[in-house]
Order: C-alpha cells, then sequence, then structure tokens
C-alpha cells in the first residue's frame, strides 16, 4: 500500500516490520545536524555512481528536516541532483532513538604537541565521573586534562576543532571510540590521548538545527530500535519522473531480521538490523 500527501510517498514492502513503512521523501525537504566531509563525501560520490544504488535508506525526522544519519549519502545525491530519498522516519524526540558521542583517540603519543599542552587549564584523576564534570578534556598516561570549561555547546565543538587541528598538523589522525568503549575502558592504552566532551542533548542539536549551525563531524551516536540496510534502490528511480518505479520497488522489497549488536560490511550495528532478502 502506498500513498502520497505533499509529494511524501508512505510505502509499505511486501513483509517487513509490524507497522513499518518506507518514506519516499523530497531531497530538499532535509538538511544536515553535522558538517559534511569533502574527503569522505568524495569517495562515496565514486562508489555510489559506480553502483548507482542508494545501499541503505536515510534515517531522518522529516517533518522538522533533519537527517539524524546519512550525512554523506544525502550530500551525494543533492550533487547529483536527485529529486528523492528513501528515509526510515523517525520522531527525533521519541526515547527509543538513542543519542551517544563519539571520543576521539590518538594513539601513541609520546609527547603532546606544545600548542595543546598551552591549553590545559585544571587536572583530575582519571574516572569516570571525572568525565562528566567537564566540558572539554583529553585522558593521557591516566590524568585527565580540561580544555575548557565554557559549557557552551558551540565553544566545545570550535575547541574540539581546534584540537582535531593541531593533532593533523603533528601528523596524527585519531579514531572514533564510541561512549560504551570509553565507559567500559576498552582499546585505551596509557600512551594514548582520549579526546572526550560533554554529552550533547536532543534539545541542542534541534536548537543548533533550527538555527541553521552543524555539529562537527561525528560528534553525535544515534542508534535507532532497528535499522533497515541493504535495499539497493537504483539512484535512476530516485527522481520526479521516475518515482513511480521506486514505489514499485519498495512494495516489493521482503525484509529479513538479520541480528543485533552486530558487524555486517565492517559496520558494528547496536540496534536491530533488518535486511532485503534476495529472492533467487
Amino acid at each position: 500500500m502506498s500513498s502520497s500527501r505533499k509529494h511524501i510517498y508512505r510505502v509499505s514492502p511486501r513483509k517487513s516490520i509490524e507497522g513499518f513503512a518506507f518514506y519516499l521523501v523530497p531531497l530538499k525537504g532535509l538538511s544536515p545536524h553535522e558538517e559534511v566531509m569533502q574527503d569522505l563525501k568524495k569517495e562515496l560520490m565514486k562508489r555510489m555512481s559506480s553502483d548507482n544504488v542508494l545501499k541503505d535508506p536515510i534515517i531522518a525526522d522529516y517533518s522538522k528536516g533533519l537527517i539524524i544519519d546519512g550525512t554523506h549519502r544525502a550530500a551525494v545525491l543533492k550533487e547529483m541532483n536527485i529529486d528523492y530519498v528513501v528515509i526510515q522516519h523517525f520522531n527525533y524526540m521519541d526515547p527509543e532513538l538513542k543519542l551517544y558521542r563519539w571520543f576521539r583517540l590518538y594513539r601513541d603519543i609520546e609527547e603532546l604537541p606544545h600548542e595543546i599542552s598551552k591549553m590545559l587549564i585544571q587536572k583530575d584523576v582519571f574516572g569516570i565521573g571525572e568525565m562528566e564534570k567537564y566540558p572539554l578534556y583529553i585522558v593521557y598516561r591516566g590524568v585527565l586534562t580540561v580544555l575548557s570549561q565554557d559549557i557552551n555547546v558551540k565553544k566545545v565543538m570550535d575547541g574540539m576543532r581546534e584540537v582535531e587541528s593541531i593533532f593533523r598538523r603533528y601528523g596524527y589522525n585519531n579514531d572514533f571510540i564510541s561512549e560504551d568503549e570509553v565507559f567500559m575502558g576498552r582499546g585505551i592504552g596509557e600512551r594514548d590521548v582520549l579526546l572526550g566532551y560533554r554529552y550533547i542533548t536532543k534539545k541542542e542539536v534541534l536548537d543548533l538545527h533550527r538555527k541553521g549551525c552543524v555539529l562537527n563531524h561525528k560528534s553525535t551516536r544515534h542508534v535507532p530500535p532497528y535499522r533497515v540496510i541493504g535495499i539497493d534502490i537504483p539512484i535512476d528511480y530516485l527522481t520526479a519522473d521516475n518515482i513511480d518505479k521506486a514505489v514499485e520497488y519498495l512494495k516489493e522489497i521482503t525484509l529479513e531480521y538479520v541480528g543485533e549488536k552486530i558487524v555486517v560490511d565492517e559496520r558494528y550495528y547496536a540496534e536491530k538490523v533488518f535486511k532485503r532478502k534476495k529472492i533467487d
């Protein structure tokens, strides 16, 4: 069953999660809450142009015009002058949609760059409770050191950006480590530098988004209750002229449960994952 309202198409697949539907929505009605990284966008552009498919739906709250997950896919489609995108629609304030953080981890640092050492303003014993006291900090050699005590979210983002820029100038690239891994103390060596920051609320994300402001790349980590992947819809179908083909394609999809807390195509998913079942 499909329906459209103001050029929004709600499409129920042949077999899926109870109550689930894809939404085909105008791409111009969505904007990101995090910055677009041009190198990632360029790499993704090559892959999507070659494959000519949108592998996974974008996760969004269309009523708020907010891209929750899929910033770079949306940016690529916009550059390709595509009219529509397939989304999983979630009310952003739904408590089942969880919001976490990505911390930055710089490995095997012999000595902190001088510019960062000058920024340090206060030291504390490293512990999980201490991490939540401060807006922006690093953990190095078992000591938590504060970089800023200004709680303004834009100031926090600016401070993170400055620290990341300094590390890059010294030739250090970071890994991203999840909040869960940090709080469980996994994978952090004594000579590793952890760049951490305060929790950002959904309200703050929405307030910034309404003002047209974006957070740093990979500041937020959203975990929905479930996620659909591997739909592989042809990008050519996502145009105004071919939207009927997109609707028919989505209607024929059968979704199968893949698992929870699993790795698929080198990406870890904490949520329940459903994938398009390919029919031989």
